[in-house]
């Protein structure tokens, strides 16, 4: 697995800052948001291809939107047209196609939908409120 997890939040690129200074505290409760645990950049780009959007890229991790002065904590977008197929995708076919990538082949059915449905309510969430979702990287 390529990550430990993905932390993703639907909100405001203004508050990007804030998102990163207490990414593990009050964020998590003022902003709609997704803890994907043992999901990575490499399983979203998976998920991107089964997506078949002309669009898929070789990352998840868009524009910056903000890095700390240290440089250990970024916040970046997540690309819209990912957030927008997802949103709109039927997910059972998709679950499939995800879970018979390499990636994701250890995963059991009932995981990789709960992960898939999961992200979907938060690209929902992300497209009807009109904010882009933030990736959290803590380095």
């Amino acid at each position: 697995m390529a990550a430990f997890y993905t932390l993703l939040y639907v909100a405001p690129i203004t508050d990007a800052a804030s998102i990163a200074i207490d990414a593990d505290e009050d964020a998590m409760e003022r902003y709609p948001n997704a803890w994907l645990r043992h999901i990575g950049d490499e399983e979203l780009v998976a998920l991107w291809d089964v997506l078949d959007t002309a669009s898929s890229q070789e990352t998840l991790m868009g524009d910056l939107a903000y890095a700390s002065p240290d440089g250990e904590v970024m916040v970046m977008s997540v690309p819209a047209t990912f957030v927008t197929a997802l949103a709109a995708a039927d997910l059972e076919p998709i679950a499939q196609r995800w879970q018979a990538t390499e990636l994701m082949g250890r995963w059991s059915e009932a995981e990789v939908v709960a992960v898939l449905q999961e992200l979907a309510a938060l690209c929902k969430r992300s497209v009807e409120s009109g904010h882009p979702q933030l990736q959290v990287a803590s380095l």
